[in-house]
């Protein structure tokens, strides 16, 4: 339970904002991947602050809110009730679900989660997501992307210099092998985010020369390189359990067409 009072202590020690960019970043992705969400099931799996999914519960969707860290269930329940919102609220692990009945949700997602566990974890994890989600449900997973240069040398700053605080952290590549190893087909993965990995920076010294030199210096890059070039933070994989072969080629020829897939 190591991990646990790292991150109780976290959310009772920090203090978070309501909204920032990258509330922002990860629920415009949702929305984008998930379409409207009134009115459909949606479960936050490892909720932290619950600040997105209360943002989800305002635009009319029955949420729930599950962690298992009292202290940031009960600190969601505040929020909830300055907005006198409606929402469910769920203490457990991830990993082990078994309140929860299967085929329940339309939408699980998660943000800066699963890059917390190990391979077995990883898989529990998603098996139990994957359990909970109604035959046509949606799971997206967001996570800190390995190939992400700026990240990793922020993260290996602040590990030599005692300032990181958030536990075992494994920066993902892919979730496409795990995924079809447990029964769930790939829509979509790429990347996001480019100014939240210039954060990992302003741990550095003269950080904020660094981050001047990156920001302005964009703005000499071609429209594509900038694209990719600011698509290198979170990386978020989107699955749908249950297809048959014809739909699988349907929906992923449909996000190819929409969007340029952008894998690093």
């Amino acid at each position: 339970m190591f991990q646990k009072k790292i991150w109780d202590n976290l959310w009772a020690e920090k203090e978070f904002s309501d909204w920032d960019s990258s509330s922002q970043n990860i629920y415009d992705s949702i929305i984008k991947e998930a379409g409207k969400l009134e009115g459909k099931k949606i479960l936050e799996a490892g909720s932290g602050t619950g600040r997105i999914s209360l943002r989800f519960a305002m635009e009319g969707a029955d949420v729930t809110l599950l962690d298992f860290s009292e202290i940031a269930i009960e600190q969601s329940k505040e929020r909830f009730n300055k907005r006198n919102l409606k929402a469910e609220f769920i203490t457990c692990d991830i990993m082990n679900m078994k309140d929860i009945p299967d085929n329940t949700y339309d939408v699980v997602w998660n943000a800066g989660v699963l890059e917390h566990f190990d391979k077995n974890q990883l898989c529990s994890s998603i098996t139990e997501m994957k359990r909970i989600l109604k035959p046509d449900g949606i799971l997206i997973t967001i996570n800190p992307n390995a190939k992400c240069l700026l990240y990793r040398i922020g993260k290996w700053y602040m590990e030599k210099t005692n300032q990181w605080s958030y536990g075992q952290e494994l920066p993902i590549y892919t979730l496409k092998e795990i995924g079809e190893e447990l029964g769930l087909s790939l829509l979509d993965e790429y990347s996001i985010g480019f100014k939240e990995s210039l954060d990992f920076f302003s741990f550095l010294p003269e950080s904020q020369l660094v981050r001047d030199a990156f920001g302005n210096g964009l703005h000499n890059y071609p429209t594509k390189k900038r694209q990719k070039l600011r698509d290198i933070y979170w990386y978020l994989s989107l699955r749908q359990i249950q297809l048959d072969e014809i739909e699988r080629k349907i929906i992923t020829t449909t996000y190819v067409k929409k969007k340029k897939k952008i894998l690093y």
